[in-house]
């Protein structure tokens, strides 16, 4: 198997803002989620 997380900016996944090209600001959060975490 392997690791595999979803990352979220602010609230937001970064697929839906610009991908792994995100670029991040003093005070953003991040977070690392279970990939189907936010369906349930």
């Amino acid at each position: 198997t392997r690791a595999y997380a979803r990352v979220a900016v602010n609230g937001r996944f970064n697929e839906n803002l610009e991908g792994l090209d995100t670029e991040l600001e003093a005070g953003d959060r991040v977070a690392l989620m279970y990939p189907f975490m936010f369906c349930c």
